[in-house]
């Protein structure tokens, strides 16, 4: 068991997942609802009758607040595609869920009239590449069900990203993080390479995008700087979308699963702003700044990092076990869990 000065830190550390989970907020879980496909064969038709089953549900593939769904219910257009469930249940309806492609063209529809809403109250629609398609995951096929990426923010599907934690560590063990510190309407930091989330395309599934990222981000010529670079696992978020920080409509659930990478480079490497270092040659935004671990922990517990940077940046030093803490076990087994609140519902690559 660690010192009361451990104990106090731990519990600091854990309130700082806890803010940015919308989860903690006292009876988010009890009210929002659940995006769902309607079972397409809830329907059994005996000549000109229709008998109706059980409506089955897919498994969710994300949630959305109340007040989103009392808008999509109340506009005569947006209803004529979903169902209303007593369960906080909304599903696209089984007549549009019986084919793959239906599916698809569905969703597109259902963007194109969100976009002519009066008053566009999901905001600037256009601000996503239409071509962008965010996989349904839940055991789905990762090349079937796809959501236009706009239309995915809105109904709050769970969406795949990585990022990538660069640190360094001399021949004594010192080690340094790479971060970025963004500018915009509050200064936060992020991890050096964020990507973009990971699209589906017509091919690849989210195993070769992953790999191709493992191939591309750090991809240096020489083959010196570069020491390792590795996938390290996950973490999983759930908060609402803040405005101050990436693209999506403020207020709105944000749940997904960053895939984590770890590249080490030699120390005292000097990052240059303008090397296409991340994924497709993107170059990451921001200003790279080195930190030691203790820097990057009084960052976390000030809240300078962004919810998804912050947790990616807690779950390196705790796998490196440079969070210079004592912690127990259950204190340890308290702290994996909140780092992946979404295990229990997704199915992880």
């Amino acid at each position: 068991m660690g010192s009361s000065t451990d104990e106090l830190m731990v519990d600091k550390l854990m309130n700082v997942i806890k803010k940015a989970d919308m989860y903690s907020q006292a009876g988010v879980a009890d009210k929002v609802w659940n995006f769902a496909l309607e079972n397409p064969f809830g329907i059994v038709v005996k000549g000109e009758d229709e008998q109706m089953v059980p409506v089955i549900f897919s498994k969710p593939f994300g949630v959305m607040l109340p007040e989103v769904v009392a808008q999509f219910e109340a506009d005569p257009q947006l209803s004529e595609y979903f169902m209303f469930s007593a369960g906080n249940t909304i599903a696209l309806r089984a007549r549009f869920c019986h084919k793959v492609t239906k599916v698809n063209d569905t969703l597109s529809q259902i963007l194109c009239v969100i976009r002519n809403l009066p008053g566009k109250p999901f905001g600037d629609l256009d601000q996503f590449c239409d071509a962008w398609n965010f996989r349904l995951r839940n055991g789905v096929p990762q090349e079937e069900y796809r959501v236009p990426a706009n239309l995915a923010h809105i109904l709050g599907v769970v969406t795949d990203r990585h990022a990538t934690s660069v640190y360094s560590e001399t021949e004594d063990g010192d080690v340094c993080v790479l971060v970025r510190k963004m500018a915009g309407e509050v200064e936060c930091l992020s991890t050096l390479c964020e990507a973009e989330y990971l699209v589906a395309h017509e091919a690849d599934g989210l195993e070769d995008e992953l790999r191709k990222a493992g191939e591309l981000v750090y991809n240096d010529d020489e083959g010196v700087d570069v020491l390792s670079y590795r996938r390290a696992g996950f973490v999983s978020f759930r908060h609402l979308q803040d405005r101050t920080i990436g693209t999506g409509v403020a207020g709105l659930p944000h749940l997904g699963i960053t895939h984590v990478f770890d590249c080490k480079v030699v120390p005292g490497w000097d990052f240059r702003a303008e090397e296409e270092i991340s994924l497709q040659g993107r170059t990451p935004e921001g200003t790279p700044e080195w930190m030691t671990p203790k820097e990057v922990r009084d960052a976390l517990l000030s809240g300078k990092f962004t919810p998804e940077a912050g947790l990616v940046m807690l779950d390196f030093l705790y796998r490196h076990d440079l969070l210079g803490i004592s912690m127990s076990d259950e204190q340890k087994k308290a702290m994996e869990d909140a780092l992946h609140p979404l295990k229990d519902m997704l199915v992880v690559p």
